[in-house]
């Protein structure tokens, strides 16, 4: 993803993968500078990520159990 889209995805959850296998969901909360805020799933704070690395996550349809 691009910096501008992180910023239009504040609140979305997004998937971040680096070089490795390693995959981890999040939430974008907030950007600064070159980088996109994460909040990792079980983490109190967010870390920054390189937006090249996420992937916005599909909203669940309204109506999904």
């Amino acid at each position: 993803m691009t910096l501008d889209l992180a910023k239009g995805s504040l609140g979305r959850a997004v998937v971040w993968r680096s070089g490795t296998s390693e995959a981890r969901n999040g939430t974008i909360t907030f950007t600064g500078g070159e980088s996109a805020f994460v909040q990792f799933a079980g983490e109190h704070f967010s870390k920054a990520a390189d937006p090249a690395d996420l992937e916005l996550l599909a909203r669940k349809a309204t109506g999904d159990g």
